[in-house]
């Protein structure tokens, strides 16, 4: 019941990415690309931001920890790398089964 909410209205989403300073420091490598834009897995840029997002959602310490990054990644990325990231977090993670 905490997931689905993340994949919400993500096309309604503020063009203002989260400021650096309010950013958890796990987030290197993510929110290089503007927002606003298409995502595409086929763009080497894009490809690597997601395996980061990914990465950096994956290896959260817990599911407390794990929403609480998603719902920051969701106010910095693009809003299609967000949807295909953490649909193979939500996958692959033991506790979103």
């Amino acid at each position: 019941a905490q997931i689905l909410p993340l994949f919400m209205r993500l096309t309604a989403l503020s063009p203002d990415p989260l400021p650096e300073a309010e950013r958890d420091a796990r987030f290197i490598g993510v929110g290089v690309l503007p927002r606003g834009r298409r995502f595409s897995c086929f763009h080497e840029d894009h490809l690597v931001e997601a395996q980061a997002l990914y990465e950096a959602l994956f290896e959260a310490k817990d599911f407390s920890d794990f929403i609480t990054l998603a719902k920051q990644a969701r106010d910095i990325v693009i809003e299609g790398l967000f949807a295909f990231a953490l649909s193979g977090v939500v996958l692959h993670r033991d506790d979103c089964k």
